[in-house]
């Protein structure tokens, strides 16, 4: 560290002026580098917090304008959760219409590794948020173990959140893999079932139905099998029974052509049909 001392008048009846005029050359540069360094760190705030929904145009030199209070207030925000999940309980909305998820937890419920990091990275981008005590393992088919958990929405991800941050959501899982993200109006609506993973002419398809709905009945018509496969497939209907609110089934259809056209029916434990659900 370089000490600076101040030289005695009585030597330069100018070196008071000349004194003077460096301090004030040093108190602007010392102005100028604060302001580099303000800067500089929310730059780094404004990254960090996904730049709060504003981006510059494509090819355009000129980076994003975000007010600095909302990057501070943002990264504060999120600076208490965990990478992935709260100890917290989801709202009502969810667990009165799920059972899985008001089951006591056991050890089984743990989610495998492969699945946790998959988690993990979602958490990171999307900014979701698992609320840690309430998942639950749904089932297992052909050796495979599929998961439920509810979810909550931030904006502590660093990419634009799909959803309004609170928005409480249900994922499943399995061996490796994540998705979903249904809230409590699209279960109630039918809005769950989709492809999880597939091949050539055919697909396994996981959804969430809420509580009363024992079996699912899909009707798909004749026509493409889709994905890959160019060919045409005979009419089909499947009756698949529900476990842990979740259906798993694998059907002869790919791509879009999974989730319609066809006929959905929610059925009870003797076989009465509770709703219908027509996708064209």
């Amino acid at each position: 560290m370089t000490l600076l001392t101040e030289r005695p008048q009585a030597e330069d009846p100018d070196a008071g002026v000349i004194e003077e005029a460096r301090a004030r050359q040093r108190r602007q540069r010392g102005i100028a580098a604060a302001a580099i360094i303000l800067a500089a760190g929310i730059a780094a705030i404004v990254v960090a917090s996904g730049g709060g929904g504003s981006h510059a145009t494509q090819g355009s030199t000129r980076p994003a304008r975000v007010p600095a209070k909302t990057a501070a207030s943002s990264l504060i925000a999120c600076a208490g959760h965990s990478p992935a999940s709260v100890p917290a309980t989801p709202s009502r909305a969810l667990l009165s219409i799920l059972g899985v998820l008001r089951t006591p937890a056991t050890p089984s419920d743990a989610l495998p590794r492969g699945t946790a990091f998959v988690v993990a990275q979602l958490s990171k981008l999307s900014g979701i948020r698992v609320f840690s005590k309430y998942i639950r393992l749904a089932r297992v088919v052909d050796g495979t173990p599929y998961y439920v958990w509810p979810a909550v929405q931030t904006d502590c991800g660093t990419r634009p959140p799909a959803r309004p941050a609170g928005t409480e959501l249900i994922m499943t899982g399995g061996s490796g893999w994540a998705g979903g993200g249904a809230s409590a109006t699209e279960i109630k609506q039918g809005l769950t079932i989709g492809p999880n993973t597939g091949g050539f002419g055919h697909s396994t398809i996981v959804g969430l139905v809420p509580d009363g709905v024992a079996s699912v009945t899909l009707r798909y018509p004749a026509g493409k099998i889709g994905g890959f496969d160019r060919h045409r497939a005979p009419a089909f209907t499947t009756t698949i029974p529900v476990v842990g609110n979740l259906v798993v089934a694998t059907i002869p259809r790919g791509g879009q052509r999974v989730i319609g056209p066809v006929e959905m029916i929610w059925r009870t434990t003797n076989g009465k049909a509770l709703k219908t659900f027509s996708r064209l």
